[in-house]
């Protein structure tokens, strides 16, 4: 636009395509470059006036004024030149490639994605061929559904798809380069038919584990509600269409009907996978955060990982056909005799050596899981602190032991309490995430004890009643189990842990699960 030095003027093609920018509300981000030959031919005395700064800062401002006059929404992407272009009017946004901040006086920085893409798993032309970092058609689909979505309910403030067709950089365009639109082309134009008159309201799935799991937002236009779901783990994931989505009916990212299924019950079902459906008809009769708080999701990996037992016959160390497992040398066995499960501690420990708990655990289960067990308190004995122990996500090796402990001391007094501790590998390494005390947090005879991990949420229940939940990110695997812990002040001799103990036990994988959600993540209105 500067064939002479100081005169700028756009093509009338250029002229053409703004029109059109302006006429379909299409808001554009500008990146610009100097590198102008025509008006500034190098010399033998300088050989960088092509490139001199100044004449870019003017070139920056100029464009900033014709796009103005366009009537055109844009942001310029600049190098240089912030001065000069805020000069001519200091509400203009910039992006500088310094640092990659919007330059925008006055307000918070915001977040703008100018490029986001991958390449599809084909050649474009005889140069450029993509192995490593491809997606195929279906993959990229489902990626640039779940990105765009994801950049929202992030705070991003815009965000641009690299790129809309082939060039230099590769197969990495909605339309190739003969002009095939590609199936990214498809979950673009049906999501922007599915969206682009919705905000986002909240994401009401996933938000305590971005990256595995369910994930699910919900959208609103006026009186109309849509849900967007996917199980980033693939599909071993079904959405029961039930409460607020009895009615719903879904589409593909591709805008493909998606018939949904019956289970044994003749409840409808849809099998989530990595790719996002649609949901239409959402209807609720309650407030938005309390019809969605209870989406029901069951994990077909989760439900086929299940196991129970009665602690029949005696076994020293507790194994049950090789089920149960503990591998820690630096700490104590469980044992079963006449129905009941019990640590094998002495009590008399100091030290870390006080905190050689027993402990035995399953294998095989998924990341989220749920576990409970009957108690057996024979001799309860507030001299000593005799606890019970529902364990997540555990792993055990010679010298670590890492996973999420969940007890009660056996008493039921003013003395008692209930706590979650993270183990952290070593002996007696550790560390508290909940405490809580009272008459309220022990246990008692015949009283049942159970924990869940969903995600990053932690849950601790007694007689179905809720009594301390946390959130943490530390273990992501493991599998569920038991343990117990003894210790007097006046010492006891070995086997008096069998005064408490378990006298049955249950344990899955997720199954049927309301608490998928815990903890709404609201975006702001758009």
């Amino acid at each position: 636009m500067e064939r002479a030095a100081g005169k700028y003027e756009f093509s009338p093609a250029f002229k053409e395509r703004l029109a059109f920018y302006r006429q379909n509300n299409i808001a554009v981000v500008f990146i610009l470059a100097y590198d102008n030959k025509i008006a500034y031919p190098p010399t033998s005395d300088d050989p960088c006036r092509n490139i001199n700064p100044e004449a870019f800062g003017r070139y920056a401002a100029a464009r900033a004024r014709l796009l103005r006059e366009s009537g055109v929404r844009f942001v310029l992407m600049v190098t240089e030149a912030v001065k000069q272009v805020k000069a001519f009017d200091p509400t203009i946004q910039l992006l500088s490639d310094e640092d990659c901040t919007i330059l925008h006086y006055g307000k918070t920085p915001g977040l703008w994605i100018t490029e986001f893409g991958c390449p599809v798993r084909e050649n474009v032309n005889d140069n450029v061929t993509f192995e490593l970092g491809s997606a195929s058609e279906e993959g990229l689909a489902a990626i640039l559904v779940r990105a765009f979505i994801g950049a929202e309910a992030a705070g991003v403030k815009a965000m641009t798809w690299f790129s809309f067709w082939d060039g230099p950089d590769g197969p990495m365009g909605l339309l190739a380069k003969d002009g095939r639109k590609r199936k990214s082309y498809y979950a673009f134009e049906t999501m922007s038919q599915q969206l682009g008159e919705y905000t986002l309201v909240q994401q009401v799935a996933g938000g305590g584990h971005l990256t595995t799991g369910v994930q699910a937002y919900l959208f609103r236009k006026a009186g109309d509600w849509k849900l967007v779901a996917w199980a980033i783990d693939g599909p071993t994931w079904k959405l029961a269409l039930t409460g607020a989505l009895r009615e719903a009916q879904a589409k593909d990212v591709l805008g493909g009907m998606v018939d949904a299924g019956n289970d044994s019950a003749g409840v409808r079902q849809l099998e989530l996978g990595m790719s996002p459906l649609y949901l239409s008809g959402v209807r609720g009769e309650e407030p938005v955060e309390e019809c969605f708080r209870r989406l029901e999701f069951l994990s077909t990996a989760g439900v086929s990982q299940a196991y129970s037992t009665t602690f029949d016959g005696d076994e020293d160390p507790l194994s049950e056909g090789g089920k149960w497992i503990n591998n820690g040398l630096d700490w104590t066995k469980i044992c079963k005799h006449g129905g009941i499960a019990y640590g094998t501690q002495t009590g008399t420990n100091k030290g870390i050596y006080r905190y050689d708990d027993s402990y035995a655990h399953l294998s095989g289960f998924p990341p989220d899981q749920e576990a409970w067990a009957q108690v057996q308190i024979a001799k309860p004995d507030p001299s000593c602190h005799q606890e019970l122990e529902i364990l997540l996500r555990w792993t055990s090796s010679a010298h670590s032991t890492t996973g999420y402990e969940c007890f009660a001391r056996c008493l039921n007094d003013d003395s008692s309490y209930l706590q979650i501790v993270r183990w952290e590998g070593p002996l007696g390494k550790f560390t508290y995430l909940a405490d809580k005390r009272g008459a309220n947090y022990g246990l008692k005879n015949g009283d049942t004890l159970k924990a869940s991990i969903i995600g990053n949420v932690i849950t601790v229940y007694i007689n179905g009643v809720e009594k301390a939940q946390v959130k943490d990110d530390t273990h992501k695997t493991g599998n569920p189990g038991i343990g117990a812990f003894l210790s007097c002040d006046n010492g006891r001799g070995i086997g008096s842990s069998t005064d408490f103990g378990f006298t049955s036990f249950t344990a899955r994988g997720l199954g049927r699960n309301q608490r998928t959600n815990p903890g709404l993540v609201k975006s702001q209105p758009q």
